[in-house]
């Protein structure tokens, strides 16, 4: 009788303790878990500032590029403009000789 008990309560120690260490390694992987989840939400954040980023920097190339397209054409026009002044001119002076 006496075996059967210490038998007994050796199989609840023993039962206990894997439990315990069952529920001890689960708590270490959740905490892991959390640890590795923070860090990919960290990742996430870093790399959709870099998309806004990249986004306010090709906005900001294309109003650059339309600026010196729109400036070119109005210096394409005055540079035209010139260009018949000149012609204007070079024929008054061949008619005032």
């Amino acid at each position: 009788m006496l075996g059967f008990l210490t038998e007994s309560v050796g199989l609840l120690v023993l039962a206990t303790l894997a439990l315990g260490l069952f529920l001890f390694f689960h708590f270490l992987l959740f905490k892991e878990y959390l640890k590795t989840k923070r860090i990919h939400f960290q990742k996430i954040t870093q790399l959709e500032n870099l998309i806004q980023q990249e986004l306010d920097r090709s906005k900001a190339q294309f109003s650059a590029e339309k600026q010196i397209h729109r400036i070119k054409a109005e210096t394409d026009e005055k540079l035209g403009l010139i260009k018949i002044l000149l012609e204007l001119m070079r024929k008054d002076e061949k008619k005032g000789s």
